[in-house]
């Protein structure tokens, strides 16, 4: 687990192993961590030039042998938002060049189980900017497990004050259990002769798809306003339709 996180920082296997040796040694001379990890000296400096140069370790070399300084682990999260703010520096950029095309490319992302919920966490307010733009509503369907699967996702987002000014409006097949009446949150239920096995939102300009009943998990995330459109038109006739009739 540990090294198919790091991977996803970028860092290569050797990467990884050096940086995992200083870790687990707090500070090491490079002729230990060479024999320790199996890994050329030479190849070494390299490695922890750029491990240093990146934010994951320190190099003390005002002696000898050179000492390699492992840094607490909570300093990732300085290298994760330069890499945000990198990346939103360079999107202006990127679209003063970029040729617009003359109609709307889908834009999907799939997202793995390991990221799964904390994605929920970081996309919310991005979902809800888009929802703004369009009717500030949240339209979809669930079966009733996703409620208490992401129980503390569900009560986080509508605790917070800015989600009071957006809708919910969700279709499910039986009623929900465990969670508190939120003010804006509707819940149509259909019968059990339905059988969803995911929850499909349209938030906004967007459409998200969790699939958490069968293994593996997995979000499917994609930007495209026309389906949208359509699939929130067909929300919000079932709703205009049936909405009064069985919701709580």
């Amino acid at each position: 687990m540990i090294n198919e996180l790091l991977e996803k920082l970028g860092l290569s296997d050797k990467e990884i192993t050096l940086y995992l040796a200083v870790l687990q040694n707090g500070r090491i001379s490079i002729p230990k961590v060479a024999k320790a990890t199996g890994i050329n000296r030479t190849t070494i400096y390299g490695l922890a030039e750029d491990l240093a140069d990146r934010g994951f370790i320190h190099q003390d070399l005002g002696g000898r042998p050179n000492m390699l300084v492992a840094v607490p682990p909570e300093n990732l999260r300085s290298i994760a938002q330069r890499q945000k703010n990198l990346i939103e520096n360079l999107i202006p950029e990127l679209h003063s060049i970029s040729k617009e095309t003359p109609f709307s490319v889908p834009k999907i992302k799939f997202v793995p189980e390991v990221d799964l919920e904390e994605y929920l966490y970081s996309e919310a307010d991005r979902w809800d900017e888009s929802m703004g733009e369009v009717d500030s509503t949240l339209w979809g369907l669930q079966d009733p497990t996703f409620a208490p699967r992401f129980k503390k996702w569900i009560n986080w987002y509508n605790e917070r004050p800015h989600t009071k000014e957006f809708k919910q409006r969700i279709i499910t097949n039986t009623k929900e259990e465990g969670l508190p009446d939120f003010e804006s949150r509707k819940v149509m239920c259909l019968g059990q002769e339905f059988d969803f096995n995911s929850a499909i939102w349209v938030r906004g300009h967007y459409i998200v798809m969790v699939s958490y009943k069968e293994e593996p998990n997995y979000l499917i995330e994609i930007y495209d306003k026309r389906m949208a459109h359509n699939l929130r038109e067909m929300f919000r006739g079932f709703w205009s339709r049936y909405g009064n009739e069985e919701s709580h």
